[in-house]
């Protein structure tokens, strides 16, 4: 845009060494051309900002994606804990009322996970009815606290489509803190999700650490 201002102002003065009528006319020409490139250009840096937000957040629930954390990621600390959480028996919940209901089923889920996780901790959906949260400097009993009052509080959630109120969800959850079950974010994640297992092996709507075997240090994907 430099460019276009001096070139505007150097072919302004090349003409008004003829007239100062043509260069004056040139100089406002160019000027107002170089406003309107200014402006599109400016459009165009919006445009491709929203298109790379959009990219990395998901357009159901409005939480970061799968890409957000492969392409971002986060850094991990002494004390960051991680929240693995899945609906339960969504499969069923979505034949029961179909995608729309699911997908009522699922934004409920993503407003209480943005309530109580939102100063802070960053919500990411990975996938299917599967959420991280990720939360930085926390103690293990808060974390479990916090995965605690996430079921508790989904049992009551008053899932509803078009007016109509639909069946109860439930939501069970794996936790992993570093650096006691592993040192890397892949590791962190993983150790959590093998908690989620856990849960889900143990009956479901609760919360589960990992197994016994997962020790600190041990970073299995």
């Amino acid at each position: 845009m430099k460019t276009i201002r001096v070139t505007s102002i150097v072919l302004a003065a090349a003409g008004s060494w003829y007239d100062w009528r043509v260069g004056a006319a040139a100089m406002l020409l160019l000027a107002l051309t170089c406003e309107w490139l200014l402006h599109r250009v400016s459009e165009l840096e919006l445009l491709v900002e929203l298109s790379e937000m959009r990219a990395i957040r998901d357009p159901l629930t409005s939480l970061f994606n799968r890409r957000w954390l492969e392409e971002t990621g986060f850094r991990i600390g002494a004390s960051t804990g991680v929240i693995v959480a899945d609906v339960d028996h969504f499969k069923s919940y979505n034949d029961r009322w179909g995608h729309a209901g699911g997908d009522a089923a699922l934004q409920q889920i993503a407003r209480l996970m943005r309530r109580l996780f939102g100063n802070g901790e960053i919500v990411c959906r990975l996938g299917g009815e599967e959420f991280l949260i990720i939360i930085p400097h926390v103690s293990f009993e808060t974390l479990r606290a916090s995965a605690e009052r996430l079921v508790e509080e989904s049992r009551v959630l008053a899932v509803q489509l078009g007016g109509q109120p639909l069946g109860a969800i439930t939501v069970s959850a794996g936790i992993a803190l570093a650096p006691h079950h592993a040192t890397t974010p892949e590791g962190l994640i993983s150790a959590a999700d093998r908690a989620l297992y856990a849960a889900k092996s143990a009956g479901r709507d609760r919360v589960a650490t990992p197994p016994p075997h997962d020790v600190a240090g041990r970073d299995a994907a």
